[in-house]
């Protein structure tokens, strides 16, 4: 409350009024697919992640890009699950994009995606294959997206089995699949983002090391 209080004292609170009539807010609309609905729920959020960044008001900001995506039954997977995810993909393409055109400083050609890194993932991870309800069930494991500043986009970082579609260990370095490597988790992620920042050292007790596949100037 006290936040709350502060923001609207200063009058930050209306960089989040997503129902403004101003042109600005308008043209964030369109940018971000509220008023055409092409990004659901997450394009509002969105929306206001990207003001909370580039307003200077939150270094760091978490938002639901997709929602509805527990679909243990087949008739929710078929009719649901690919529609809310793909308008959880437009949200974080919407964010990727108004940061890429959006100027970072005085810096002539740098932006604010450069300055961003987004990471994408399910808060649960599902199966890869269905169940026998025609669903996806819970896993302890799954993909991650991961683009914006520090990270080497465009490539795909370890790989799952043939038999089970189970996770493999890659090699840290390379991102290829090998015996001698590790299966990735969270904590390798977040290691690697501290190390992308100039943290070597393993404050956060992930005990995991960095992967440096993942970054840009590996």
């Amino acid at each position: 409350r006290s936040v709350a209080r502060t923001l609207i004292e200063m009058g930050l609170n209306e960089h989040f009024n997503i129902d403004s009539d101003t042109p600005e807010m308008a043209d964030l609309r369109e940018v971000f697919g509220v008023d055409s609905g092409i990004t659901g729920e997450g394009g509002k959020l969105a929306l206001m992640t990207a003001q909370a960044l580039t307003q200077g008001i939150s270094r760091c900001v978490s938002f639901v890009a997709a929602d509805g995506l527990d679909s243990h039954q087949g008739a929710a997977w078929r009719t649901n699950h690919g529609p809310n995810l793909q308008e959880g993909f437009n949200s974080i393409a919407a964010l990727a994009s108004h940061l890429e055109a959006t100027p970072f400083g005085d810096v002539p050609g740098d932006n604010w995606l450069n300055h961003t890194t987004i990471m994408c993932f399910s808060e649960f991870s599902r199966t890869a294959l269905l169940n026998s309800n025609g669903g996806r069930d819970h896993k302890l494991y799954n993909s991650m997206l991961l683009l914006g500043g520090g990270i080497r986009g465009g490539h795909v970082v370890g790989a799952s089995s043939d038999l089970g579609m189970q996770a493999q260990a890659v090699d840290l370095s390379t991102g290829q699949v090998s015996e001698s490597g590790e299966r990735i988790g969270n904590n390798h992620i977040a290691r690697t983002l501290l190390h992308s920042i100039g943290v070597e050292e393993d404050v956060g007790d992930f005990r995991a090391p960095a992967v440096p596949a993942l970054l840009e100037d590996a």
